[in-house]
């Protein structure tokens, strides 16, 4: 009996090791498929990069095409240029859970690509609404932008670029400029409305560039030169530049204001002149 409950044992031992073992291989096997489904998968890709290299493209689109049909459910390979379809999987997203930051955030990047300003704005603006967060309310102000830049001339001067400055006024004014790019913003604003005078001045004294504005002394002080040249300050800037080139006369930049500032005094001096003989 006991020779019996022995060997029960045993058979038993047996077939688990058995059971295991073919567990086991089945996994190797397993493993070893996908492994060479991947090195599969890497050499169609590398082909498929050579034949590009090599300006094959019939090649090419044959490679992309084995992939396509070993893999019909890649929604990468499938939806190439098509960016539209991203702002859609996430406005359904959005509209499932309408408070998760990182959706609202891609679903913003995603108007991002398409140039939709005007979703842009709306999704901004949700996003300041319920996280209260500085990006999300400039983002806001950057979408008016883009669209008095990429919109009507009339409506962007009457309408959309005074919008957007006086949101940044509101910000200026309640000491909530947290950052350089918010300070580009505003004078991209005041430029968009011809205020070159006032973006000048801003770069120049105002304490918020002086705390944020990280651009090398030289590199701004030829932005503040290119404001009042814009502005028509020709004799100031004329001005400026000789009193630079004492310092460094090898600075062509400078010499280049300089020049352009000097003729455009002289087609002034001239149009006057002439309208005093008239």
């Amino acid at each position: 009996m006991i020779f019996s409950v022995s060997s029960d044992c045993t058979a038993l031992y047996s077939c688990e090791s058995s059971v295991l073992c073919c567990t086991q291989r089945y996994l190797i096997d397993c493993a070893e498929s996908s492994y060479l489904i991947l090195v599969s998968d890497c050499y169609v890709e590398e082909q498929r990069s050579d034949a590009i290299d090599g300006g094959n493209n019939k090649k090419a689109i044959q490679e992309a095409e084995k992939v396509l049909k070993k893999h019909p459910s890649t929604h990468t390979a499938k939806e190439a240029y098509t960016p539209e379809r991203i702002s859609t999987l996430y406005e359904r997203v959005c509209a499932r859970f309408p408070k998760n930051e990182q959706y609202l955030t891609h679903l913003f990047m995603s108007y991002v690509r398409v140039r939709n300003y005007k979703l842009q704005q709306k999704t901004a603006l949700s996003l300041f609404k319920e996280f209260q967060r500085n990006p999300y309310y400039f983002w806001n102000v950057m979408s008016i932008v883009m669209q008095a830049i990429s919109g009507d001339t009339k409506l962007a001067q009457s309408m959309l670029y005074p919008l957007a400055e006086k949101m940044v006024v509101k910000m200026i004014e309640s000491n909530s400029i947290q950052a350089e790019a918010e300070c580009n913003l505003y004078v991209l604003i005041l430029e968009g409305e011809g205020k070159f005078e006032e973006a000048a001045r801003f770069l120049e004294s105002d304490p918020l560039a002086r705390r944020f504005m990280q651009q090398p002394v030289h590199f701004l002080f030829y932005r503040i030169l290119s404001l009042h040249q814009k502005a028509g300050n020709h004799a100031l800037v004329i001005e400026r530049c000789i009193s630079e080139l004492k310092n460094d006369p090898d600075d062509w930049t400078l010499w280049t204001f300089l020049f352009d500032s000097a003729f455009e005094r002289m087609k002034e001096e001239t149009c006057s002149a002439e309208e005093k003989n008239t």
